[in-house]
C-alpha cells in the first residue's frame, strides 16, 4: 500500500506530532488522552520498562494499550472531577446504537461504562472524594500531567510519566494506587509485597529520574495507597532513601542496556544457551541435608 493511501486515525495524527514535536524540543509537558500517551512508540514508562526488565525483545513488542475504566474513574474522581462528570453510562454495550455511542464517545477521550460498572465504581468515587485526607493532597496541585523527555546521559533512550499528583512547592510527587481490597488490609508487609511484585518502585525511580531531567531539582516521591471496598482505607507511604538508591542502580543497569539496544539496534530476547535454577539458600540446605542422609 502507498503511503498517500493511509488514512490515518485522529489518535494517530496525534501520536506523531507529539512524537515530532518530541524530537525537535527534547522535553515536552501537556495532558494527553490515555490512547496518545501510550501509542508513542519507544518510549520508557513504567509499562515499556515492566517489558524491558523481561527481554529488550519483549519493550520492543509491547502489549496494546487496553483501557482499565474502573480505575480510571476512580482516578478521575479524585483528580479530575469535571472529567469524571462526563463519563458516559450505557445500559449495556449489546445494541448497534450503543455500540456506535461508545465508539464515538472513546474517540472523544470520554470513559464509557456500563451502567452495572458504574454502580459497582460510584460508591468507591464518593468515598474517595468526600475524605478530606484525599482533598488536601490534590488542591493547589498539578493532576494528570504527562512529562516527555530524552534522558540526559543515555541520549538514545525516551522517557515518559503520567504524574498523577504534583505539588512543585513542596516537591513532591504522588502516585495513587487502587489495592482493593486485600486480606491483610493496607499492612507495610502487604503493600511492599504488592509494589515490588509490580514494579511501583521501578515506576518510583523512574519518574524521579523524569522529573530531576525535566526541571533540574529532586523531588520525593510517596504512594497513595487505597481501598476499594468499606472502610475505604488510605495511606501515604514514602518511597525513602535507601530504598530510592537501591532501584536507581536497578534502572540504571536497565538504562545502560536499552541504549545498548539502540546503539546495535538488536533487541534480544532470552538467551539460547541452557540455563539453571537459581535455587534459594534455604531450598540448597533441605536438599544437602537431604543428601547427606543415609537411604534406609
Amino acid at each position: 500500500m502507498e503511503t498517500q493511501d493511509l488514512i490515518l486515525t485522529e489518535v494517530e495524527k496525534k501520536i506523531i506530532e507529539v512524537a515530532n514535536n518530541l524530537e525537535t524540543r527534547q522535553i515536552i509537558t501537556t495532558q494527553l488522552a490515555d490512547e496518545v500517551y501510550f501509542g508513542i512508540p519507544d518510549m520508557l514508562g513504567s509499562s515499556s520498562l515492566k517489558e524491558l526488565r523481561k527481554t529488550p525483545a519483549h519493550y520492543k513488542n509491547p502489549k496494546p494499550y487496553e483501557a482499565d475504566n474502573y480505575n480510571k474513574c476512580i482516578h478521575l474522581a479524585i483528580l479530575e472531577p469535571e472529567k469524571f462528570k462526563e463519563v458516559m453510562v450505557l445500559q449495556d454495550f449489546r445494541t448497534n446504537d450503543n455500540k456506535k455511542a461508545r465508539e464515538d464517545a472513546e474517540l472523544d477521550g470520554k470513559v464509557v461504562m456500563t451502567l452495572k460498572k458504574y454502580n459497582e465504581v460510584l460508591p468507591v468515587c464518593k468515598a474517595h472524594t468526600e475524605n478530606p485526607n484525599i482533598k488536601k493532597y490534590v488542591d493547589n496541585c498539578e493532576t494528570e500531567i504527562n512529562y516527555l523527555c530524552y534522558d540526559k546521559t543515555y541520549n538514545k533512550v525516551k522517557m515518559r510519566m503520567k504524574a498523577d499528583i504534583i505539588n512543585h512547592d513542596k516537591q513532591i510527587i504522588l502516585d495513587l494506587k487502587n489495592m482493593g481490597s486485600p486480606e491483610e488490609g493496607l499492612t507495610n508487609d502487604e503493600i511492599y509485597r504488592r509494589a515490588k511484585k509490580k514494579g511501583w518502585f521501578f515506576q518510583a525511580s523512574l519518574y524521579l529520574r523524569i522529573l530531576k531531567i525535566v526541571f533540574n531539582k529532586d523531588y520525593k516521591f510517596s504512594f497513595l495507597f487505597i481501598e476499594d471496598k468499606p472502610p475505604f482505607g488510605m495511606r501515604e507511604i514514602e518511597f525513602q532513601s535507601a530504598l530510592k538508591d537501591y532501584y536507581d542502580l536497578l534502572l540504571e543497569k536497565e538504562l545502560i542496556k536499552l541504549q545498548n539496544c539502540y546503539e546495535t539496534n538488536k533487541f534480544p530476547c532470552y538467551p539460547p544457551e541452557p540455563d539453571y535454577f537459581d535455587v534459594p539458600e534455604y531450598d540448597m540446605q533441605r536438599i544437602n541435608k537431604t543428601e547427606n542422609q543415609e537411604v534406609v
